[in-house]
Parts: structure tokens; sequence; C-alpha cells
């Protein structure tokens, strides 16, 4: 039996989309390229300032759907984020991870210390066919407003 499918629209930044699905917080990546060290200074403080209302032990996703190559500079912004959950009991996950970022992940160790999963709707859960949504009812089968995020 699947839960039902909520989902709530929050601001989101010019390099940050938000939402909230079942009780996770979903933060998608605009930008397809992680490397400019000012575009991932925004991206961090985008996401930690709005980490500051994640109640506690509450449930983080961090989707890479959009992100085709990131630099080295982005392990730093994901462990920050990391620890800002940790302090709050929370879970965090990542999703639609490239397989750049898999290999970067791999090489640094760091791998064992976040949780992947490769597709978001594995990780919030999939709607009843009685969902409430902004669009009509959608299959079992997606998520269609998670693949969707602008």
């Amino acid at each position: 039996m699947y839960a039902t499918l909520t989902r709530s629209s929050a601001k989101s930044s010019k390099v940050v989309a938000f939402e909230v699905a079942n009780h996770w917080w979903v933060f998608c990546f605009r930008n397809p390229r992680l490397t400019d060290p000012a575009t991932l200074s925004e991206v961090e403080s985008a996401v930690l300032n709005k980490l500051e209302q994640l109640p506690l032990r509450g449930q983080v996703v961090l989707d890479f759907r959009r992100v085709e190559f990131c630099s080295s500079q982005l392990l730093g912004v994901m462990l920050a984020v990391k620890r800002e959950v940790n302090l709050r009991g929370g879970t965090l996950v990542l999703t639609r991870v490239s397989r750049q970022l898999v290999d970067m992940l791999a090489l640094t160790r760091l791998d064992r210390q976040f949780t992947v999963v490769e597709r978001l709707r594995d990780v919030v859960g999939q709607p009843s066919r009685r969902a409430t949504l902004d669009a009509p009812a959608i299959g079992m089968d997606g998520v269609d407003w998670i693949d969707s995020v602008q």
C-alpha cells in the first residue's frame, strides 16, 4: 500500500528549487554545471538558509537530476548540508546522481557518508490513486510533478 503523496511548494531560489513531498524536503539543483565557485557558494547559502527551518528529525533529499558536471567544491557543499541535517537528527539522501559525482564520492571515500538512491520516487514514495496534487491524478508508475521541477 502506498502512502498518499502530498506536494507543497515553497519559495525556491534561482540556483535551487525547493519542494516538500511526503514530509521530505527536496532540493533540486537548477544549474547543469556546478563548477563556478560563486554559484556553489550561492547554492550552499540557499540550501543552508532553508535548512535553518528544518524540524528535528527532518528528511532531506538533494536531487541531482539536472547536474551533468560538478567540481570537487560541491563535495564541501554536500558535507555542510549533511552536517546541518545531522545536527537536527535528520536524514539526508542523494538522488539521480551522475556517474561523475558517484566516481568522485568513491574516490574520496565519501560514498560511505551519503545514502544514494537512483530514483526520487523511491525516497518520497509513490502516490496512491487518490493522491491530492496540484495536477490531475497520476499513475502508479511515476511521480510526474517530481520529474518536472522547474
